[in-house]
């Protein structure tokens, strides 16, 4: 039987076991194949057009004849990535033009659309307008390079729209001007207080004032500012997202017009002066308008200095941090404010491990709320100490602290053909990390003993090998015996647990 005698079911099951890469080779080869495969992509989730794809989805959409609806119905997901940039006179004429077309007459039963490449650049703000009021099912919007201009954007977009990111752009009269010019993002949402339930905002200026959004439970904040500093930079997140639950805050900046990742490799006590100012507004606004009720469940932010300069006067079940902070003041201090049950952090060499990893299990060992431990191994560090000697150094600092359940996950960035992209030198080398994790994960015992022999509040250990699998054991006290034993785990098993802890490797 040939290929094109299959009835298109069949053809149907075959294409979901194909790469992208294969079946966009069958799709070249005649027009049923092509117009099948489209419609397979169609369900298999998010369409990704650029400019070049553009034309041929047109086409496949039937869009100059009113669209087909068939068709229609299944498009639910589209993103739209316009390249080249501003330059091109075909960019705005004809490309968001076809766009347009696109979503009048295909529309209807979207539910999620992306535009990246600055909007500003596609739409005029009538025209994006205008193109989200033909979408009565959106639920999901991504608009990637707004000015203040485009406030009335969605204005007449669906009345439940539920998840919202937008980033904001400076003036484009002043191109080379590259200072922070954060815009007040109230105005563009102002038509969607209720609905709300997952907003991203970049760049962009926040006040403890207007309306709140008490259906977002998930924020994203990245490059922010505030325009009152008497509220600290907590004052306006508690105030406009009273109900938040899950909250990821990126490049803060302080009064001073300086992003607090740079006191990273600028510690001094003029830097601590600066912070702990801010920090003190956010704990004096908190006493006089409240706090978040019921803490937060989940805080992503830089390192522990973000934690201490928010000041928070509630408590964070899990917060991950992308590193580790020189100062044991500053991260006992945000271990204090929030105690935390669950920790996630990265290590990044020996340095970090001598120094300030040592200093964050002191203040673990006081604080005492850490029970659950995440530790993420770059892939610079195994070349710079064996896994048994790492877990052994592990084991020492562990002692007297309350880490109860501990995952170390191991990242060797290794790709398929046996060589590693490394972070710290921006190049491909040779794979030493890649054959180091490989012998871990293979001889894990002597690694578990040494870190777990003196601790006995220790109670279940993950190494979680990312490009090998997860290895886990749980420690049994067996009625009878003295001392208690540590069984393997399964892995199916210890995933499950993983997810019931909320101890999930986050990338």
């Amino acid at each position: 039987m040939q290929l094109l005698e299959l009835n298109d079911d069949v053809l149907l099951i075959i294409g979901s076991c194909i790469s992208l890469k294969d079946l966009s080779r069958l799709s070249r080869t005649c027009y049923r194949l092509h117009d099948l495969i489209c419609i397979h992509l169609l369900l298999r989730g998010n369409i990704w057009l650029t400019r070049g794809r553009l034309a041929s989805f047109h086409r496949f959409m039937q869009v100059e004849s009113g669209g087909n609806p068939a068709r229609s119905r299944l498009l639910r997901s589209l993103t739209l990535n316009f390249f080249p940039g501003p330059t091109s006179p075909i960019l705005k004429a004809e490309s968001a033009q076809a766009f347009a077309d696109l979503l009048r007459t295909s529309g209807e039963n979207l539910t999620s659309l992306s535009i990246y490449s600055d909007v500003v650049f596609v739409f005029t703000p009538n025209n994006l307008r205008c193109a989200l009021s033909w979408l009565p099912n959106l639920r999901s919007v991504v608009l990637d390079g707004l000015t203040e201009e485009y406030q009335d954007a969605l204005a007449d977009a669906p009345a439940d729209l539920q998840h919202v990111l937008l980033r904001f752009i400076k003036d484009l009269a002043n191109p080379n001007d590259e200072r922070f010019y954060p815009l007040d993002p109230l105005p563009f949402l102002r038509h969607h207080h209720c609905s709300l339930r997952s907003l991203s905002l970049l760049q962009v200026g926040l006040d403890a004032r207007g309306t709140p959004f008490r259906a977002v439970r998930e924020l994203t904040v990245t490059n922010f500012s505030v325009n009152d500093w008497k509220t600290g930079l907590i004052g306006p997140l508690m105030h406009l997202f009273p109900q938040a639950e899950r909250v990821e805050l990126w490049s803060l900046r302080t009064h001073t017009d300086c992003y607090t990742y740079v006191y990273n490799d600028n510690w001094n006590d003029s830097a601590l002066t600066t912070v702990t100012e801010i920090r003190t507004n956010g704990k004096l606004w908190q006493a006089e308008h409240g706090t978040w009720a019921h803490g937060l469940q989940y805080l992503d932010v830089l390192s522990l200095l973000d934690v201490y300069i928010l000041g928070l006067s509630c408590h964070v079940d899990r917060i991950d941090v992308g590193c580790t902070f020189p100062s044991s003041i500053v991260t006992t201090a945000a271990l204090a404010d929030t105690t935390p049950r669950c920790l996630s952090l990265h290590l990044e060499g020996t340095r970090e491990l001598r120094e300030e990893f040592s200093d964050l299990l002191h203040a673990i060992a006081q604080v005492r709320s850490v029970t659950h431990l995440l530790v993420g191994i770059s892939d610079g560090l195994l070349p710079s100490i064996a896994f048994d000697q790492l877990m052994a150094r592990m084991g020492e600092l562990f002692r007297g602290t309350p880490i109860t359940q501990f995952l170390v996950h191991v990242n060797d960035y290794c790709t398929p053909d046996g060589r590693i992209y490394s972070e710290t030198d921006d190049k491909v080398n040779p794979s030493i990390t890649g054959r180091l994790a490989l012998e871990a994960y293979e001889h894990p015992d002597a690694a578990l003993q040494l870190l777990v022999q003196d601790n006995p509040s220790l109670r279940r250990v993950f190494f979680d090998f990312a490009n090998d699998g997860l290895k886990a054991w749980e420690c049994i006290n067996t009625e009878g015996e003295e001392r208690a034993h540590w069984v393997i785990l399964e892995e199916s098993h210890a995933r499950g647990v993983l997810v019931a802890e909320d101890m999930v490797w986050k990338v």
